[in-house]
């Protein structure tokens, strides 16, 4: 009985350390990817630091880095990198009107927000920096999935339906506003606690 005992050990080790092994090797080859993305960029983009800092870019790469060591997942993995692009002001992502699109709404959620393997995280709350990067669970007692799962119908992917468009990431208070709620305030349950979150008005840049 202890030798069966003692095999059966073995066995669940030896499996244990190749999953280790396949996700270093795929952490890696991503961080690879990665970094041949950052060389470019430095090499190519003509305004490469107009929104963020030469130093809050290099932060966020090593940031983006480290997380892309622990995941297996391609499409993980790529909405990490979009976290970046979305900050350097991709021409569809980030330091856009949340007004954008002519749906004619005049109140919204005031933060913008990313999305990372079918969650909702705070981008930018000006408000309430410390929110930044947190995971939203609801909206106005909604299911944060629930409301992605709506909206990226607007947004399809090559029929890929477990795939979140791009898009979706700075549209996606546009939709919420036009097809889900416009309010004076929204109750936001978060990880991190609720907010009740004062609506940003016409014109606001976020």
């Amino acid at each position: 009985m202890k030798k069966l005992k003692l095999f059966l050990l073995m066995v669940f080790t030896i499996s244990f350390f190749n999953k280790a092994i396949s996700q270093n090797e795929a952490g890696a080859k991503f961080v690879s990817d990665f970094n041949i993305l950052i060389t470019s960029l430095k090499e190519l983009h003509p305004v490469l630091y107009k929104n963020i800092s030469e130093a809050e870019f290099d932060k966020n790469v090593a940031a983006i880095s480290a997380r892309l060591l622990h995941t297996t997942s391609k499409y993980q993995a790529i909405y990490m990198i979009q976290e970046l692009i979305y900050k350097i002001g991709n021409g569809h992502a980030g330091n856009i009107s949340v007004y954008n699109g002519d749906l004619e709404t005049t109140k919204c959620l005031p933060f913008s927000v990313y999305i990372l393997n079918n969650e909702l995280y705070i981008n930018d709350y000006p408000s309430d920096t410390t929110y930044n990067g947190i995971k939203i669970n609801t909206i106005e007692g909604t299911a944060s999935k629930t409301i992605i799962d709506s909206l990226r119908i607007f947004f399809p992917s090559d029929g890929k339906r477990d795939v979140t468009c791009f898009f979706l990431h700075p549209f996606f208070n546009c939709y919420y506003r036009a097809f889900c709620r416009q309010k004076d305030t929204f109750l936001v349950g978060t990880q991190k606690g609720r907010i009740k979150a004062i609506a940003a008005q016409k014109g606001t840049t976020l």
